[in-house]
């Protein structure tokens, strides 16, 4: 029976963006996930979502608004730490926004995402992702925030040459023209939240892992940020400031009390305080577009938080694009994690404490100093063929561990596609990746779009 009314709530929800909208689209489609281990039975995730979307349109100026949300019927996952079938109703977006002449404020819940990189991005400070839904587009597991941005991008006069004569100008006209400063700040009461596959961690005997703890709504806990750009011909460079929330929980220590000479300790996954600041840029050049991004990320907790949380760390991502031939992509990416406090030797004196740091240390990529790695993206997407190829991988030389997202999709019609592929996570248990490999996946999607 709540399968049947949550899908109501949806549209009753959408219902008065979509009086007023003048775009309305939607997708319906199911997914069959089936676990690449013989020895996992059941499907890792058999599902089905309705997606709908509204906005009012494009407009040089006045006031728009946009909507979007989801409900999802999971049937069927072996996911740990997550009910084998659930429902799921998510407003993914829902803003106004008003347009000026290079003034733009957007009110209410928004994805904002930062950035140039190719799916791994230093700069994104804003977005949370539930990995307790699998999904082989990435955009569907993002979550947002609810807050205030504003961005502007002054306009300054410029001379235009309304008659011209053998290279000579005769006649000029004074324009607006938009600056090449873009200024956008964004101000977050209500964070935007993760899922965590806590399932897969090693949590140690006598330690319970107790329900998910989102941050409470106040002043205190709201966000704020700041990014400053520049557009020159054929490049850009921004720098940015944050201070809010990592939008990706650790464990903490909540309770501990002593049963005979054992300790019986609660852990709560909970968000924790962070300062960042950022940069990130790109330059085309003869077909090539080569992308950098980097952050440096200062956590700050209680005194008890910090030692089981990642120390000041660096991020960074330098990649370059390059359409082979149309329509067809290559991205390649470097990527280093730099934590210049981390000892891979130094243990804490409680060996529990010292188990919670170890799986904070695994969520972050944290258990070494340094972690390079790259990523691979091939793209073959062309409008008029009915085959759609979409590869993505990763690898982290010095911890072994990767991920690798082969994905074929064919175009019956412009409305229904059918998507075959796998997400594949390989490495040692103790590495980032290596810790969810059961959940690696085979996959089978149907979408229609309307």
């Amino acid at each position: 029976m709540k399968s049947v009314w949550l899908p109501c709530i949806l549209f009753l929800t959408l219902a008065p963006a979509i009086g007023f909208a003048s775009s309305v689209k939607g997708q319906l489609f199911g997914d069959y996930y089936t676990p690449t281990d013989s020895k996992l039975n059941s499907p890792t995730q058999a599902a089905e979502t309705l997606w709908i979307q509204a906005d009012t349109g494009e407009a040089e100026a006045g006031v728009k608004g946009f909507l979007s949300g989801s409900f999802t019927q999971i049937n069927d996952s072996n996911i740990p730490g997550y009910r084998r079938d659930r429902s799921i109703l998510k407003l993914d977006e829902g803003y106004v926004e008003y347009v000026d002449k290079g003034f733009q404020v957007r009110m209410g819940k928004k994805v904002i995402l930062w950035g140039r990189a190719d799916t791994l991005n230093p700069t994104d400070f804003h977005t949370g992702v539930d990995l307790s839904i699998l999904n082989s587009e990435f955009s569907f597991m993002r979550n947002a925030g609810t807050g205030v941005e504003l961005i502007l991008r002054p306009f300054r006069d410029q001379l235009y040459c309304r008659k011209k004569v053998k290279k000579q100008c005769l006649e000029w006209e004074e324009v607006d023209a938009h600056s090449s400063w873009t200024f956008d700040a964004v101000f977050t009461p209500i964070p935007a939240t993760s899922k965590i596959l806590s399932g897969y961690l090693p949590v140690p005997s006598g330690v319970t892992v107790l329900d998910q703890k989102t941050p409470e709504i106040s002043l205190d806990n709201s966000e704020a940020s700041l990014k400053v750009g520049y557009g020159g011909n054929q490049w850009d460079f921004s720098v940015s400031g944050f201070n809010g929330f990592e939008h990706h929980p650790l464990f903490f220590e909540t309770n501990r009390v002593i049963v005979g000479l054992n300790p019986i300790v609660q852990v709560t996954p909970k968000y924790y305080s962070i300062a960042a600041v950022g940069a990130d840029g790109s330059f085309n050049t003869q077909g090539f577009v080569f992308n950098a991004e980097a952050s440096v990320v200062q956590p700050y907790s209680t005194a008890a938080g910090l030692q089981v949380i990642p120390p000041k760390h660096f991020n960074g991502v330098l990649g370059v694009d390059r359409e082979i031939f149309e329509n067809f992509h290559v991205t390649l990416q470097g990527i280093l994690y730099y934590y210049p406090d981390v000892d891979e030797r130094a243990k804490l004196a409680d060996p529990i404490t010292e188990a919670i740091k170890r799986i904070n240390y695994q969520l972050a990529r944290s258990q070494k100093q340094y972690q390079y790695g790259s990523t691979l993206h091939l793209l073959f997407d062309d409008p008029d063929v009915r085959s759609r190829f979409d590869i993505f991988g990763s690898y982290f030389f010095n911890t072994e561990d990767g991920y690798f997202q082969p994905k074929y999709t064919f175009k019956w019609t412009g409305s229904l596609h059918t998507s075959i592929g796998a997400q594949i996570f390989y490495g040692p248990t103790s590495s980032t990746y290596g810790a969810i490999r059961d959940i690696s996946s085979g996959f089978l999607e149907i979408k229609y779009f309307f």
